[in-house]
């Protein structure tokens, strides 16, 4: 490995981008991949760009809300990440952020996502609450026992196949 400065291992999403951001910095980089790129995880899942805090750490005590809530400013480096992607790597990769949605069909759920929001937009994140039938309207596969949901503008989808290549 004479005249490598990083040796990434691993050739999925998370190895094929730390190795481009190196490159770009002028690092001299060797990827070691056992199979091929994308073999593992990062070819084989569904490409969700979601940014919105999970439910499940603001449905187990405040504690584990403020941890989950403490990586809010990185989700917002991760968006302008993901919006300038497709101009720095072509619209090959195929990144889509048209909105992503939590729903709620209960009084409880509701709470739950509006104590989500209220934190996401303390973090400077761009969620709001809407009702069911904006949800619906968003996506209109939705059940009629949606009653709410919480919408981030910035969610999306991307082909993790063809990103990682890229």
């Amino acid at each position: 490995m004479d005249g490598v400065d990083v040796l990434v291992i691993g050739a999925g999403l998370v190895g094929c981008a730390a190795a481009c951001r190196l490159v770009q910095a002028g690092a001299r980089v060797e990827i070691l991949e056992a199979a091929r790129p994308n073999a593992g995880a990062s070819g084989a899942n569904a490409g969700s760009l979601h940014f919105q805090l999970e439910r499940r750490f603001l449905e187990n005590g405040e504690a584990l809300a403020d941890q989950a809530a403490s990586i809010l400013g990185l989700n917002l480096l991760a968006i302008e990440e993901w919006r300038g992607l497709a101009d720095e790597l072509g619209p090959g990769i195929r990144v889509h952020m048209r909105g992503g949605l939590m729903v709620a069909e209960t009084a409880d759920e509701v709470a739950i996502l509006e104590r989500k929001v209220a934190r996401e937009v303390q973090g400077g994140l761009a969620s709001r609450m809407i009702d069911g039938d904006a949800a619906r309207a968003l996506a209109p596969g939705l059940s009629e026992t949606v009653v709410a949901a919480s919408h981030l503008e910035a969610e999306g989808h991307a082909d993790p196949k063809a990103l990682t290549l890229a």
